[in-house]
């Protein structure tokens, strides 16, 4: 089994994992894959139902992807000429059956059927910048609801079931 590093550009490889272009990790066989982490890539993803589908199929069972991104609120999200979309919260929910069952009216035929078979339990945190971690939590509420680079990063954790 493979644990796999996701990359658009030349930044390092942690430890024991194999670097992959997004554009050519899908050679990899079904079920290779146990582990998968990318920074900084689903914003450049044209497809990202291709994707996801992909990735699913790479995917060994109980397999997980990590994915890390700027929040699309945050200033940084936008200065990468490659950037595509932002990313927020709700940008993975089509990957969960559960959220293609309450959403359906959000995404098209064609594309619930290409799903069909995909579900991904799907977790997702945010980083909370320093500057506004220890405030009392009205005031980090406060900075959260107004004050866009408060959240500087999203993590999403896909389990392939």
């Amino acid at each position: 089994m493979k644990k796999i590093y996701l990359s658009f550009g030349s930044e390092l490889t942690p430890d024991g994992y194999e670097k992959e272009s997004v554009s050519n990790c899908f050679h990899l066989p079904d079920g290779s894959v146990n582990e998968l982490t990318g920074m900084h890539v689903l914003d450049k993803i044209p497809d990202l139902i291709g994707f996801g589908i992909n990735l699913y199929r790479i995917l060994a069972p109980d397999a997980k992807a990590t994915f890390e991104q700027i929040y699309f609120r945050h200033p940084m999200a936008w200065l990468n000429p490659r950037t595509i979309r932002g990313i927020s919260d709700h940008t993975m929910g089509f990957l969960s059956a559960e959220w293609r069952k309450n959403q359906a009216w959000a995404i098209s035929k064609e594309d619930l059927e290409a799903l069909e078979l995909i579900d991904f339990t799907l977790s997702c945190g945010f980083s909370v910048d320093p500057n506004f971690e220890h405030r009392n939590e009205e005031a980090k509420n406060f900075a959260l609801a107004h004050y866009s680079s408060s959240i500087p990063s999203i993590r999403f954790i896909l389990g392939k079931k």
